[in-house]
């Protein structure tokens, strides 16, 4: 499983195209691997990014929580709330 998650973190650096992006991050929560939780975390507070993205970072985040509640639950108290709030009422 180490090398699916650093594979999926090294092709979602290197692809530009918005699509392929979001299918990496579909691909990161069905994998749901505690350590793809601080690769979502940064995309999730990288107000850079495009919004869509981001959101779908927090869907692949929430399927993560179901194994690793715990480590979610810090970075949703610990994080900038009002960054993933603004993004999920964007959309």
């Amino acid at each position: 499983m180490c090398c699916a998650r650093q594979e999926l973190k090294t092709l979602f650096q290197e692809t530009a195209d918005d699509l392929e992006k979001e299918t990496i991050l579909k691909s990161m929560g069905n994998l749901g691997s505690s350590q793809l939780v601080s690769i979502l975390k940064t995309i999730v507070e990288d107000r850079d990014m495009n919004q869509k993205i981001r959101l779908n970072a927090i869907y692949a985040l929430r399927r993560v929580a179901k194994s690793f509640r715990q480590q979610v639950r810090l970075i949703v108290h610990h994080g900038d709330i009002r960054s993933i709030h603004s993004v999920m009422s964007a959309g």
